[in-house]
């Protein structure tokens, strides 16, 4: 079984790589960090200056894991020596950015992509029955909607720190629901490096859990005192892990930065509280923009999700799992629009190959069903 799991790692990684170089290729050449965000600029100064706290605000001050990997490669002095179009924006506010910054968060990025794809191909062939030695349809096209659906290109492969988000997402969602006491201990390890990567995954984790309890007790499905034990043990860790990210930024162990002592993006900050700017701006920006070209495979789950719920009501544990994480998807969007947060998309896609694994299972379902029909309606001809 580990042996699978392994070979199939390899496989998903490899078919990863080839999905995905010429996306890194492409956005190394032409990246413009300013065209739609000044994130970057955060983590440009975090990369040449790890562990510094008080350089950049809260809450990218503690997105620590991504900026020490981009570091390390920065150091090594490994570069693309081509010409690329940031070249021409380096000079940007008055401060010279570096290419060689751009390429590792990017590298670094690169990397996490091909882990994420691996871990996402992995999961999706565990349960393929179509599955041919280490060839999985079902994880083959988990990981094309993953890498190939424009989500990739816009929230992974940047100079920003989502792809390594994309690796953490799966792996918690694997070990929380696996019971066995050095389970717990790797979800609570892996928890504390969240902490340091991005404090939106500790929110799903507990989200998830609370789901899982409450969402069998609501369809009149009493989950067992070990369900329940389980369940309770997963959300300690993650209120835990959650605790600890809000001690840390209070500024008590180290020089921490306000946020709101900085004006980061002067288009959206002197209407921060004027909801009708807000409905506008979404409905303008977010919800066509975004929702046609960011969130489509994420619109396709969704409404997949609503007819799988319809369709099949009488499977427990499928409800469980679609109204779980639909759950969790609505916890962050309430959440990013709670904190006034200008892209709420990035919250939700945080998560993104939960999305597309749930998706590529339930897309393998509708066609095993279908099979199915055909062949019963060829033996009866």
């Amino acid at each position: 079984m580990v042996k699978d799991g392994v070979k199939s790692l390899v496989v998903g990684f490899i078919f990863s790589l080839i999905l995905c170089y010429p996306q890194f290729f492409y956005v190394h050449k032409y990246e413009i960090p300013w065209s739609g965000h000044n994130d970057f600029s955060s983590y440009h100064a975090m990369v040449l200056h790890p562990f510094q706290f008080d350089i950049v605000p809260i809450a990218f001050s503690m997105r620590q894991f991504t900026i020490v990997i981009a570091n390390l490669i920065m150091k090594t002095g490994i570069n693309f020596p081509v010409q690329i179009w940031f070249e021409n924006f380096s000079n940007h506010g008055g401060v010279f950015f570096q290419r060689e910054v751009l390429f590792s968060l990017l590298l670094t990025n690169f990397i996490g992509v091909c882990i994420a794809g691996a871990v996402t191909y992995m999961m999706a062939a565990r349960s393929d029955v179509w599955r041919r030695g280490v060839i999985s349809p079902v994880g083959l096209f988990a990981l094309m909607l993953l890498l190939l659906s424009g989500n990739c290109i816009y929230y992974a492969l940047s100079p920003l720190t989502g792809a390594w988000s994309w690796v953490f997402a799966p792996l918690l969602f694997l070990l929380s629901r696996t019971r066995h006491w050095l389970a717990y201990i790797c979800l609570a390890f892996l928890l504390v490096l969240t902490v340091f990567q991005r404090e939106a995954l500790l929110l799903v984790v507990a989200g998830w859990a609370v789901a899982q309890i409450g969402w069998p007790m609501l369809l009149g499905r009493s989950p067992s005192r070990s369900d329940i034990l389980h369940w309770l043990i997963v959300l300690g860790l993650a209120v835990a892990a959650i605790m600890l990210y809000f001690l840390l930024r209070t500024g008590y162990f180290f020089t921490v930065v306000d946020p709101h002592a900085y004006q980061w993006n002067f288009q959206f900050d002197d209407k921060r509280h004027d909801w009708l700017y807000l409905f506008v701006h979404y409905l303008r920006q977010w919800l066509i923009v975004t929702a046609v070209f960011r969130l489509n495979v994420f619109g396709v789950w969704l409404i997949s999700a609503l007819l799988a719920l319809w369709f099949w009501r009488d499977d427990q544990a499928l409800k469980v799992e679609l109204l779980s994480l639909l759950t969790v998807a609505a916890g962050l969007l309430i959440t990013a629009l709670l904190t006034l947060n200008s892209a709420p998309d990035r919250v939700i896609m945080v998560i993104a190959p939960l999305y597309m694994l749930s998706l590529a299972r339930m897309g393998a379902r509708w066609l095993q069903g279908a099979v199915a029909m055909r062949q019963g309606s060829d033996q009866t001809l």
